[in-house]
């Protein structure tokens, strides 16, 4: 049974679109004689987080007596053309206070963000992820769920497109036994939807579907895409008859769009039963170390061909290439082992990470075991010398590295941030070679060499290579040209002791963006020539948002001149350097952050030195208040579940249902309207009724099982109080028909 969702989407802005106007017909419910053709605008929208988000749909709709006007608050019903009953593909939002009220004319507004939707699924849960693309028709209903005016049209009267056709680029596991029920796998990819479906396609001149994908709708690994539309989780179900061997995939939406992923799934064979031996060191005396796998009789092909397959942590190199393929010895008629030759001098060492597997030549039977093989390096690896020893800001280069005990998977680090290593090739036990890249804001001076093998092992050269300032971006003075300024005044560094505290209000509670990007140093300190500057000011708009919302910060001091933005994120309590840049000729600098929780900021000169810099700016506290869904499903008489997820994702975080009474009328069930920080009423008189409480566990969901009393339609709603990481939150409003 499908339960109806209403919605209020939070809007954290209305987007502004110039858009051909598409024409619908709407019509109350008890007639359409009563209506000529309506628009909308805009008739389209995207599905991705590249489309700006959130989008600004007006409908313009007559009003006369049997077309009333459609009052805020109302709900919009959303659901895809060919869809109906319990394979409604549906969401809900509600018009929003921007919308005129007569006589100034019908124009009911709802604000939607089509890159992340919630609708219930068949199981109940509550769902979140792009909207599925194609033709919607919309649907006004009144607070207490009657049909006030429709989309008629069979065609649909808004468009929801995707940007692009979905595809596959791995599934983990890719690789699953016949016989296996309901396994666990996660598919990446582009443009995945709500309700993309994935099927491995049959074997070639066999017409037969046997392995089924469903959407991962169980409470401990939500099935929706994440709101890029990269990642899906699926239910895998495989038959013990399914043809065994190597599968295409193919991915479709809603729209038609579709793709096939080449050889991107296994169906295993018989799973094996045991390696011998099940370790071996990898010495040089080790290249051909003979290991035996056996499996049930007639497991394995007689033209099996076996191999460990690297399944550790590789470092910066392919698992793939840490495969050691067999040169086989002897195999049992009866297909129950197989013996080989390996090749375990300088393999990659660790405990279990190797897996034995066989593969035939047409790769029809594959077998697996899910035992493990494991490798012993004797001698710790040593650190001696690395060439070039130094490397500039902003370059990359390849570098030698010397030293003792190395082996295959080797990672090589430069200790103390700001170097990625891209690459890093074994070439002997005394040689690795590696490709470094250091960032333009990297810190300059000597840095220790690391290199790590896969079992953790790891050797140290203390300040073996030495990151360079001269290539770092220039700090220019003040001239007639008008070129940036530091205006420098010596102070102290700035700490966490030193800022306004993180309690100083009611709701400041500080936290960095999530996004930044900037080095994670301290506010720096030092001294420099005093040169006249204005004092920085900083404002932050909108001051209050969500998890996933954008803010604009704004910095207002001395034109084209650099200035440094800084920021601390709760639970940390230590600034960072999160953005920089150059003030316009008017001296201004912006910056967009999308925290996930409380923020405190302050702009700075570089060079100015610390916190109490005379032109540092005022800090200033941006609020992120928790997001929570809230959905409900019914399991017997009167017997309900409700559950939902935390936003940003924290275990053991309070949260409180609440059930909204009927208003003062009451043949009228009473509908939520402002929230308060009472949480017992709202502007309307509502009275909300404290109902249950949980905690979020430690996948970051809660649940709260209820079995009432007596029937009736209820609105509820779902609330956490402010912490110093975040302000308060509560959830969409559910109705909910008890019975």
């Amino acid at each position: 049974m499908k339960i109806a969702v209403r919605r209020r989407l939070a809007a954290a802005a209305v987007l502004s679109m110039t858009a051909t106007v598409g024409a619908v017909v709407l019509t109350t419910g008890s007639s359409s004689a009563d209506f000529s053709v309506a628009s909308v605008s805009p008739p389209t929208a995207g599905n991705y987080p590249s489309y700006p988000q959130p989008v600004g749909v007006t409908f313009t709709l007559p009003t006369s007596a049997t077309a009333p006007p459609i009052p805020v608050g109302s709900n919009v019903h959303w659901t895809l053309v060919g869809t109906s009953g319990d394979n409604e593909i549906s969401f809900d939002s509600n018009v929003d206070s921007t919308t005129p009220a007569p006589p100034t004319g019908q124009k009911p507004h709802t604000t939607v963000d089509f890159s992340n939707v919630n609708d219930p699924t068949t199981t109940g849960f509550f769902a979140e992820g792009p909207a599925d693309p194609g033709a919607y028709l919309v649907e006004f209903q009144s607070p207490n769920g009657a049909t006030l005016q429709k989309c008629v049209t069979t065609t649909g009267c808004f468009t929801v497109v995707s940007a692009g056709p979905p595809t596959v680029t791995t599934a983990a596991p890719n690789q699953i036994p016949a016989g296996t029920t309901t396994a666990k796998v996660t598919f990446t990819g582009t443009n995945f939807a709500r309700n993309t479906s994935f099927q491995v396609l049959p074997v070639s001149g066999n017409s037969a579907t046997d392995v089924a994908i469903i959407r991962d709708d169980t409470s401990n690994s939500p099935g929706p895409p994440s709101a890029d539309g990269t990642t899906f989780n699926a239910l895998v179900t495989v038959p013990a008859a399914a043809t065994l061997g190597v599968r295409d995939v193919q991915v479709t939406n809603k729209d038609g769009q579709t793709s096939i992923c080449s050889r991107c799934f296994t169906v295993l064979g018989a799973t094996l039963t045991g390696v011998n031996p099940g370790s071996s060191t990898n010495n040089d005396t080790d290249n051909a170390r003979s290991i035996t796998f056996t499996g049930p009789a007639g497991s394995m092909a007689s033209d099996g061909a076996p191999s460990l397959v690297f399944t550790g942590n590789p470092g910066t190199v392919s698992k793939e290439s840490l495969n050691i393929p067999g040169t086989v010895t002897n195999r049992t008629g009866d297909g129950t082992a197989i013996t080989a030759t390996y090749n375990l001098a300088a393999a990659a060492p660790g405990t279990n990470v190797y897996q034995p597997r066989v593969d035939s030549a047409s790769g029809s039977t594959i077998n697996v075991c899910s035992c493990r093989f494991s490798i012993v390096q004797p001698g710790a690896p040593t650190v001696t010398t690395i060439s070039p020893s130094s490397q500039d800001r902003g370059t990359s280069q390849q570098v030698t590295v010397g030293g003792t005990n190395f082996s295959h998977g080797a990672n090589v680090t430069i200790v103390g941030g700001g170097v990625t290593t891209t690459a890093v090739q074994y070439v002997s036990r005394t040689q690795l070679k590696a490709t470094l890249s250091v960032a333009a804001a990297a810190a300059a001076g000597k840095r220790d060499v690391e290199v790590a093998l896969t079992d953790g092992q790891k050797a140290t050269l203390t300040g073996g290579y030495t990151i360079n300032g001269n290539s770092a971006t220039p700090t220019s003075t003040a001239s007639a040209s008008g070129s940036a300024s530091p205006c420098p005044t010596p102070s102290p560094t700035r700490t966490a002791s030193a800022s306004p505290s993180a309690t100083s209000t009611a709701t400041t509670s500080p936290s960095a963006s999530s996004s930044a990007s900037a080095s994670s140093t301290a506010a720096p300190t030092g001294s420099a020539s005093s040169t006249a500057c204005t004092p920085l000011t900083i404002s932050v708009s909108p001051q209050d948002i969500v998890p996933n919302q954008a803010s604009t910060v704004s910095v207002h001091g001395s034109p084209n001149t650099q200035v440094d933005l800084y920021a601390y994120s709760r639970p940390s309590t230590t600034y960072k350097l999160v953005r920089s840049g150059t003030t316009n000729a008017s001296g201004n600098v912006s910056w967009s952050v999308t925290p996930g929780g409380n923020t405190r900021l302050y702009a700075h000169y570089p060079g100015a030195g610390g916190s109490t810099a005379s032109t540092d700016s005022p800090s200033t506290v941006l609020t992120v208040h928790t997001s929570l869904s809230l959905s409900a499903y019914r399991d017997g008489v009167r017997k309900y579940h409700f559950q939902g997820t935390n936003l940003p994702r924290r275990a053991g975080q309070l949260i409180t249902l609440y059930r909204y009474a009927k208003g003062p009328n009451l043949n009228q069930y009473c509908v939520p309207t402002a929230e308060s920080d009472t949480f017992t009423k709202d502007d309307a008189g509502c009275t909300a009724i404290r109902t249950a409480t949980a905690f979020t566990n430690s996948g970051n969901t809660w649940r709260i099982d209820r079995t009432f009393t007596g029937d009736g339609r209820f609105y509820f709603v779902v609330r956490t109080s402010k912490t110093n990481d975040n302000g308060r939150g509560h959830s969409n409003q559910r109705l909910t028909v008890i019975h």
